[in-house]
């Protein structure tokens, strides 16, 4: 992906490095990293961060970039016959010369029936302010139903990009102890964050 981060209209390169053959390879989505390189004035590139290794087990999972409004979105998606489980990681940096810090954090899974039943659950964290919404939709037997809960979390010491593996699991049990549970389904992503939905 490519895109101005610091708003200084410098075009800035963000990539996810993965081995060719990590789908062969069991574990080995955790040998993927986000590289951020960032314009300069002379028109050449300069190394600027590199994530850990990501954390998660799934080796066929899709892993998008995109930067936009200088933000950093690192999007991690999981698609099964019975559904789908996306985290968006969104990565901000306070003025032009700090590096990347996660910022906020968007979980999202739906789960699909047979039947023309389906759930979704979607999650918003802003770790900045600490503020939280959960919102729920199913369709049961014909009939829809919409829940939404608002919180407000503690805030957390910033995380950056060069010490961040994409682990929710690493947030405080407030801010990430649901959505670690919800990035790492127990039996497939039909099982995943909807329940107690």
């Amino acid at each position: 992906a490519s895109g101005s981060l610091r708003g200084d209209g410098t075009r800035d390169i963000v990539a996810v490095l993965a081995p060719a053959d990590r789908a062969a390879r069991s574990g080995a989505a955790a040998d993927a990293v986000v590289a951020v390189l960032l314009g300069q004035p002379d028109g050449g590139l300069r190394l600027a961060d590199v994530s850990a290794p990501m954390a998660h087990d799934c080796a066929t999972c899709d892993v998008q970039v995109e930067i936009a409004r200088r933000v950093l979105t690192v999007r991690t998606t999981e698609v099964s016959a019975t559904g789908s489980q996306s985290v968006a990681w969104q990565f901000a940096a306070r003025s032009r010369d700090l590096s990347l810090r996660l910022v906020a954090v968007r979980d999202e899974a739906s789960v699909r029936g047979g039947d023309g039943d389906g759930r979704r659950r979607t999650s918003q964290t802003n770790l900045l302010s600490g503020e939280r919404v959960d919102v729920s939709d199913a369709v049961v037997h014909g009939r829809r139903s919409r829940s939404e809960r608002k919180a407000r979390l503690p805030v957390r010491p910033p995380i950056a990009l060069a010490a961040f593996g994409f682990d929710a699991a690493v947030l405080d049990d407030d801010a990430g102890g649901e959505l670690a549970r919800d990035a790492k389904p127990e039996g497939g992503v039909a099982a995943a964050g909807l329940s107690g939905s």
